[in-house]
């Protein structure tokens, strides 16, 4: 009776950064061959080279010293897809590592583990804890993280508690910020829709009523519990549009023109009288 082989997906040659799906497939593939108990060298060689696929057999027929062993073929594929790495390098990579914006806390700290590989540090956790305060982009975690002595995993919950209360706020304060400017626009739109004399007054309150709450367009009490009794009226004086003759601020200058010629050659007959009397005395 054949063994049915349970399916898992073959290994890309093609795709880039080879090396670190290389590491992790073959830690998938481990797994499965524990979940089915395969513990003989041979066989697990020949699943590993039966779930890699074509292109990598045609890989492996090209290496040297491969033997009927699956530590040496794992070893030899290992080292084909995954050279020897500049650690210096890496380690300069690593610190150059910094949180991206609108990147998670978690998203970096897992960026982090991922390049911390190929470091060889003596203790990568606490070398992943000093560039998650080197390089994330929350000011609070990290005064928090010098002002307070944390290990990985307490600077971690601190972080993702801050970054949790500042999603939070932003909703508070973006609902916030909507409430008032629809507001706005709704005051504005009530605006546009007034008569226009109503839109004038309101732009110059200082003007909207006379000392004696009377409305400068029909003379009448102010403000009106209506619309004004002038709206649409023609000016019996200026034929002007809204208010009443009465109120009529044309006419209220020609009056006070008429008044200013009155005084102004009342002024002239008096000083005339003045001058005859005085030639005639003489």
């Amino acid at each position: 009776m054949a063994l049915a082989l349970p399916v898992f997906p073959p290994f890309s040659i093609h795709e880039s950064a080879a090396d670190q799906r290389w590491k992790k497939w073959t830690k998938r593939l481990q797994n499965l061959l524990v979940g089915m108990n395969i513990k003989d060298k041979v066989r697990q060689r020949a699943l590993l080279l039966h779930y890699a696929g074509a292109e990598v057999n045609d890989i492996f027929d090209t290496l040297q010293d491969t033997v009927e062993d699956y530590d040496t073929a794992l070893r030899k594929l290992t080292e084909y897809f995954a050279p020897k790495k500049n650690v210096e390098y890496e380690i300069y990579k690593f610190r150059q590592a910094k949180q991206e914006t609108d990147e998670t806390i978690v998203a970096f700290h897992t960026k982090l583990r991922q390049l911390s590989v190929n470091c060889e540090f003596n203790d990568d956790n606490r070398e992943v804890k000093s560039q998650i305060v080197q390089g994330c982009s929350s000011s609070r975690l990290r005064r928090k993280a010098l002002r307070e002595d944390m290990t990985l995993e307490q600077l971690l919950s601190s972080a993702r508690a801050l970054e949790l209360s500042e999603k939070q706020a932003n909703k508070i304060e973006h609902k916030d910020e909507k409430l008032e400017t629809n507001a706005l626009h709704k005051k504005r739109n009530f605006r546009k829709n007034q008569p226009r004399y109503l839109q004038q007054q309101e732009k110059r309150p200082e003007q909207r009523v006379n000392r004696n709450n009377k409305c400068r367009n029909c003379g009448g009490e102010f403000p009106h519990r209506g619309k004004c009794p002038a709206e649409g009226k023609s000016c019996n004086f200026c034929k002007k549009l809204n208010h009443f003759e009465k109120m009529c601020r044309s006419k209220r200058n020609a009056n006070t023109k008429r008044s200013v010629n009155r005084l102004e050659n009342s002024d002239f007959e008096n000083n005339f009288e003045c001058q005859s009397k005085i030639d005639s005395s003489s």
